[in-house]
């Protein structure tokens, strides 16, 4: 796809984020990715731990902050950046999307998405599933078979 990827993780998940693909690695207990000048097109804050004026000096010209769990003021400054152009913060809310969904369908079929499954399990065993996503031991989606 002719992307670069940065991912920031724990030491611990160096090892897995690498073999998801990142093209570097960033172990946020070592460093910050703050403090490394790189700018990029976009930064993907997937676990809503950085902020707009985190992001904002890393972001090329043209360059896009999108926030998973976006505060208030992001959505001003998100429409703000729509009429004047530049960088720029986009408040994305999760939403159902079909066309979306049946798209990575698509990508996955064709091999070119791998889900990553961590586990299946029965709907008895989602609350010692859930204890382990909180513990941050699950390196994937974890399913619930419903049978």
């Amino acid at each position: 796809m002719g992307v670069t990827s940065v991912g920031v993780c724990s030491t611990p998940n160096v090892s897995y984020v690498e073999s998801l693909g990142a093209s570097r690695v960033i172990d946020y207990e070592h460093e910050s990715w703050t403090d490394d000048p790189t700018t990029y097109d976009m930064i993907f804050d997937a676990a809503a731990v950085s902020s707009w004026s985190e992001a904002k000096p890393h972001l090329e010209p043209n360059g896009v902050f999108v926030d998973v769990m976006p505060r208030g003021p992001l959505f001003v400054r998100d429409a703000w950046g729509r009429m004047v152009g530049g960088r720029r913060p986009v408040a994305q809310l999760v939403k159902k999307n079909r066309p979306l969904l049946e798209e990575v369908a698509s990508l996955t079929v064709r091999g070119v998405f791998e889900p990553r499954v961590a586990d299946t399990v029965e709907l008895d065993d989602v609350e010692s599933a859930l204890r382990a996503v909180e513990a941050g031991t699950v390196h994937g989606k974890i399913c619930v078979r419903l049978s």
